[in-house]
């Protein structure tokens, strides 16, 4: 497993269980990949951290996105990235 393939298996994770094959292949590399080590960790932060966020009521006065603004974020996140 290379480093993008480990990469994509961390954030595939962190949404559907991997198969035993992918979570040895995974668990092999980052034993020996710092970087995918630290990303694994920060991502799950992330996630655990969003999911906090997303959970809690905002307070009254907090601000909000213009259906507008929803909608062109929303679009621009189907656009494929470029570069």
């Amino acid at each position: 497993m290379i480093c993008r393939q480990a990469a994509e298996a961390i954030s595939r994770a962190l949404d559907e269980p991997l198969s035993p094959l992918e979570r040895l292949d995974l668990g092999v590399h980052t034993l020996f990949c710092g970087p995918c080590r630290r990303f694994r960790h920060q991502l799950t932060r992330l996630h655990a951290e969003c999911a906090t966020a997303v959970s809690e009521e905002a307070p009254p006065d907090a601000p909000t996105l213009s259906d507008a603004a929803r909608e062109r974020i929303a679009a621009a996140l189907e656009q494929p990235p470029t570069g």
